[in-house]
């Protein structure tokens, strides 16, 4: 899990840094041993890490928070290392996560992203001719307010 922790950490804070813009002070980040917030629900806390990735910014203004997920299941072939795994392999809305934003964040379209406690689900962006070359990677992790996902299961990708 430490390799995939490792991209999904640099792939926030790049998504982070990109989000800045040139007069934006430079973001870095920290480990610190803290466990998920209460909020998060009983079948999904045991679940995480037992320590957060924290994003600050140059003022050290904490931007995010994140938990990752101690494991994620893949099928056997990745798991025996006959095949190196890819996050394409991973089963859409697969938990990997939990992230809290302590004040409003803004996206990089300028949406609004409400203070508060989210989980992380791997989404992949449709390969269809309506979505194609709209983002430079068709992986995302959506956010849903930990109030609304209390399960570590799959979901339908509709819901």
């Amino acid at each position: 899990m430490t390799a995939r922790i490792a991209v999904v950490v640099t792939g926030i804070v790049v998504w982070l840094a990109g989000l800045s813009s040139a007069t934006a002070p430079a973001f870095q980040l920290k480990v610190i041993d803290a466990p998920p917030p209460d909020s998060v629900a009983s079948a999904i806390r045991p679940l995480l890490q037992p320590k957060a990735y924290r994003i600050v910014d140059g003022e050290g203004k904490v931007v995010c928070e994140v938990w990752f997920r101690r494991d994620v299941e893949t099928d056997a072939a990745i798991a025996s290392g006959k095949k190196q795994l890819e996050i394409a392999d991973l089963p859409e809305t697969s938990l990997l996560g939990v992230i809290r934003f302590p004040d409003a964040y803004h996206d990089y379209r300028d949406q609004e992203v409400p203070a508060g406690v989210y989980t992380l689900r791997l989404a992949f962006q449709p390969q269809d001719g309506d979505h194609m070359g709209t983002a430079p990677y068709p992986e995302f992790c959506l956010l849903t307010a930990v109030k609304l996902d209390k399960k570590p299961d799959l979901m339908e990708p509709a819901d």
